[in-house]
């Protein structure tokens, strides 16, 4: 078997991180603990770049499109910029007309600090961050981890957090997909545990209210050709997961690739962007619908929505998100 390994490597003077086993090798980036590249063979043998990933690594500083990244403190939106929480209001920071993915003070845009990186059979990257009371107007002093695993022909991503006073925590990872190494995905299958969605008003904010996807164009719950779906709506909607069932899964019959995700989290943002704009990338050109977000997450808005599962944090208590991301060769 061949055995893991740690590269180190500059990309315009940012330091990035990467690990290795004989399925997977995963390159990350200390701003907004951002994965950067995730490789693996196809039934070709192939190398594929499986996530979109900047060319220029000083753009996660930035990073515009939130890619790779870890969203927070809150991930999704919050409708008129804030909450009530033990009977205070917290006005948000926000740099658009509603607060999304934590605002201009995002996780997403901050430098993490690498707390420990290992390599053998199950090699993984681990990075944390503080988040001071009221940064991005959130109550509560945060510490925060993100942890990366490879298991084999799986990428785990474990989130963990800890407060000192009660606050609201929402972390996803937010990478574009794209199982050809890049190009579009019109061509992919996907198939979602789901039977609703979370309505949303204008701003793409939850109103509270679920639509049953029956009969619907947004039904993903069996196998379907992503274009098919793309040539009747536009997809940036929430996701909620049947009871007991917390899986997507996306497949590429020109790589023969599949990736299976599944969660603790109630409901996944799944995001198909039209075009990615003038950006280069360590991918494909990219094409029309160059990838899918599959972001998993409590549900947006729950601070303001009390019938939505709780987003709140309480002293002493741990967060958790975990994801699983299964590839497989079809």
């Amino acid at each position: 078997m061949q055995k893991s390994f740690i590269f180190i490597k500059i990309y315009n003077f940012l330091r990035a991180y990467s690990i290795k086993n004989r399925v997977l090798e995963l390159h990350t980036s200390p701003y907004g603990a951002s994965m950067t590249a995730l490789y693996m063979n196809d039934k070709s043998h192939v190398t594929r770049n499986l996530i979109y990933g900047y060319s220029n690594g000083e753009k996660y500083k930035g990073n515009p499109f939130f890619m790779g990244a870890t969203c927070g403190r809150f991930a999704g939106r919050i409708a008129d910029h804030g909450f009530e929480l033990k009977g205070q209001r917290y006005i948000l920071d926000s740099d658009g007309p509603v607060h999304l993915h934590g605002g201009g003070a995002s996780l997403a845009f901050k430098p993490w600090t690498l707390k420990e990186i290992h390599h053998g059979e199950e090699p993984y990257i681990i990075y944390t961050i503080h988040s001071a009371h009221l940064e991005g107007g959130y109550p509560g002093n945060l510490e925060i981890e993100a942890q990366y695993t490879l298991k084999g022909n799986s990428l785990l991503i474990h989130y963990r957090g800890k407060t000192d006073r009660t606050t609201h925590l929402n972390l996803t990872n937010h990478n574009y997909y794209n199982l050809n190494g890049g190009g579009s995905i019109v061509d992919h299958k996907i198939k979602v545990t789901a039977d609703k969605l979370l309505e949303t008003d204008s701003l793409k904010v939850p109103t509270g209210k679920f639509t049953d996807l029956q009969a619907t164009p947004y039904d993903l719950r069996k196998d379907i050709r992503l274009g098919d779906v793309l040539k009747h709506i536009s997809l940036d909607h929430v996701y909620a997961f049947s009871k007991g069932h917390r899986r997507a899964k996306i497949f590429s019959q020109e790589t023969g690739i599949s990736m299976t995700l599944t969660t603790n989290q109630p409901g996944v943002v799944i995001f198909t962007p039209a075009d990615l704009g003038e950006e280069q990338f360590r991918n494909i050109t990219p094409a029309a619908f160059p990838a899918i977000c599959l972001e998993p997450q409590n549900f947006p808005d729950a601070p303001n929505q009390t019938h939505f599962p709780s987003s709140v944090l309480e002293p002493g208590d741990v967060y958790s998100n975990s994801i699983t991301l299964d590839f497989d060769l079809i």
